[in-house]
C-alpha cells in the first residue's frame, strides 16, 4: 500500500489539549453528548460536567492539559476534519481559527490517530464504520481523496467514505515539479488530476503537479468559505488563479461563511479587556478601554479622537502595503491609527518609519501580540480591512463582536458579512490614491503561490 504523507496534527480527548501527531481530524458528535470509551468517565453531557468530574477524580481543580482518553461520538455520522493547523496549538491564519472553532461548535469530539490507519493506532477509539465523511481543508490535505480512491477503497477500506474539499485560499495551491508525483505513491492514473501548466518559473518552468487541482477533481464535493468567493473563483483566471475552469467543471457551488469562537471573542468575559462590557454597558466601557489602549501604545489619551486599527498579516493580499502608503494622506487629521501585524520585512520597516514620522497619530507593532489585539478590538472605533481579496475573513467578525465598525473592500466574504450602512462600510474595489500601488487591487493572479 502507498504511504500517506506526514502532516501536522493533534490528539486530544476533548475540545482541549492536543498532542502532536501526524494529522488533525475532528469527529462530530450528536447533541446528546460525548462518550468516553473507558471506565473512568461515564457519559458526559457537557463541558461543565466534564470539568467537575475531572476535579472530583483528580482531587483538584480542572487542569487545562486534559486527559488523552480517546472519545467517540455517541450517535450520528462521523465527520472528520483534516487540516495542518488548529488554534491555539498551531496557527498561521484564519484556517487555524476555523478548524479550532468549528468542530467544537458542532459539539465535536477531537481525536487524531493517523488518518486512514485508525485500527493501527494505540489511540484508536473504535470503528468509524464505512459511512465516514472527511472534510479536507486547503491544498495541504488535497491528496486525501486520491489516497482514498487509489489505495484504501481498492483494498476494501472506507469503501463508502466521502470527501468534501474546502478551499480557504485559492492563491496557495501546492504546485510542485512534475517529477515529484512519484513521491506520492499513487497510481499513474491520477496524474491527469494533478497535471498543471502555468506561465510561472516557480517551482519549475513548464508542466507541474497541482495538489489543489487534484483535490478539487477527485473529491465528492468542493466548497469554499463564502458565497461571494464562489462567484469570484469561478469568474475567470485572475480571481480563480488559473483553476476557474476546473471549479466550473466540478462545479463549485457551495460557499459557507466562516464563524468565530464566541467564547474566545466575548467582551463580557475577555480576560485581556480591562473594562468588560455587554450591550447595555458598551458605550461607557469602550470609551474607557480606548483610553487604556491609547496609553498602552503610547498615543495621546483622548477618548474623543477616532481610533482606526488594522490587525493582520503584512502582505499584499491583506492590502497592508496600500494602507501603509495611504496613511500619510489622512493621519494628520484628528485621528489615530494603530497597526498590529507581522509579515514581509519591508512592510514592517515601513510601518516603523510611519511611527517615527507621526508620533502623535500612528503606532506600528510588528509582532504577534494576542492581548494587544483584544485590547484594540475593545477600544477602537473602526477597523480597516483593505484586502485585495478575502475568501471570508474573520477579523471583521471579531471586530463587530466587540462593537468596532469595519471599513472594508468589497471582495469575497467581506461582501457577505459586512452590510453597508448597517454593520459597516464598503469601499468598493479598494483604491487609495497611491502611486506606488503596482498590483491590481482585486487581482490575486500575481500573488505568491506554492
Amino acid at each position: 500500500m502507498g504511504s500517506v504523507p506526514t502532516y501536522c496534527s493533534y490528539q486530544t480527548s476533548s475540545v482541549g489539549a492536543l498532542k502532536l501527531s501526524r494529522h488533525v481530524q475532528f469527529q462530530q458528535s450528536s447533541n446528546n453528548g460525548v462518550m468516553f470509551l473507558n471506565n473512568e468517565y461515564p457519559l458526559v453531557r457537557n463541558n461543565t460536567q466534564l470539568a467537575k468530574r475531572r476535579a472530583t477524580v483528580n482531587g483538584s481543580q480542572p487542569n487545562p492539559i486534559r486527559s488523552r482518553t480517546p472519545i467517540l461520538c455517541s450517535t450520528g455520522m462521523p465527520i472528520i476534519f483534516v487540516a495542518t493547523e488548529v488554534h491555539p496549538w498551531c496557527k498561521t491564519g484564519g484556517l487555524g481559527d476555523v478548524v479550532g472553532g468549528l468542530p467544537p461548535a458542532l459539539a465535536a469530539a477531537l481525536e487524531a490517530p493517523r488518518v486512514l490507519h485508525l485500527n493501527n493506532s494505540v489511540y484508536f477509539s473504535g470503528p468509524y464504520g464505512e459511512n465516514v465523511f472527511f472534510v479536507a481543508n486547503d491544498w495541504h490535505t488535497a491528496v486525501l481523496p486520491c489516497y482514498l480512491k487509489g489505495i484504501y477503497k481498492q483494498n476494501g477500506i472506507y469503501e463508502n467514505a466521502k470527501v468534501a474539499f474546502c478551499i480557504h485560499n485559492i492563491a496557495y495551491q501546492g504546485r510542485f515539479p512534475r517529477a515529484d508525483f512519484e513521491l506520492l505513491n499513487l497510481p499513474e492514473s491520477f496524474m491527469p488530476s494533478f497535471d498543471f501548466v502555468d506561465g510561472h518559473v516557480r517551482p519549475v518552468v513548464g508542466r507541474k503537479i497541482n495538489w489543489m487541482k487534484a483535490g478539487i477533481t477527485e473529491c465528492d464535493v468542493a466548497l469554499t468559505v463564502s458565497p461571494h468567493y464562489v462567484k469570484e473563483l469561478t469568474s475567470g483566471p485572475d480571481k480563480g488563479v488559473e483553476l476557474d475552469a476546473v471549479l466550473r467543471a466540478k462545479p463549485l457551488e457551495v460557499g459557507i461563511v466562516n464563524g468565530m469562537d464566541v467564547y474566545d471573542w466575548n467582551p463580557a468575559t475577555d480576560n485581556y479587556v480591562s473594562v468588560k462590557y455587554n450591550a447595555t454597558t458598551v458605550a461607557e466601557a469602550r470609551a474607557l478601554n480606548k483610553e487604556m489602549l491609547q496609553a498602552e501604545v503610547g498615543l495621546p489619551v483622548d477618548s474623543s479622537i477616532p481610533v482606526i486599527i488594522f490587525i493582520g498579516r503584512l502582505e499584499e493580499q491583506k492590502g497592508s502595503d496600500i494602507l501603509i502608503a495611504a496613511i500619510p494622506e489622512f493621519v494628520e487629521e484628528n485621528v489615530q491609527i494603530i497597526v498590529l501585524g507581522t509579515g514581509k520585512k519591508k512592510m514592517e520597516e515601513e510601518l516603523m518609519l510611519l511611527e517615527v514620522k507621526y508620533p502623535q497619530n500612528a503606532r506600528g507593532v510588528a509582532k504577534f501580540n494576542v492581548p494587544l489585539a483584544h485590547m484594540m478590538f475593545a477600544g477602537a472605533d473602526f477597523i480597516i480591512v483593505p484586502s485585495r481579496f478575502e475568501p471570508c475573513g474573520l477579523i471583521q467578525l471579531q471586530g463587530m463582536r466587540y462593537g468596532v465598525i469595519p471599513i472594508c473592500s468589497s471582495t469575497g466574504g467581506l461582501v457577505d458579512t459586512v452590510k453597508e450602512g448597517v454593520t459597516g462600510f464598503h469601499m468598493g474595489s479598494f483604491s487609495a490614491e497611491v502611486k506606488n500601488n503596482r498590483l491590481g487591487l482585486s487581482d490575486c493572479s500575481q500573488m505568491p503561490r506554492y
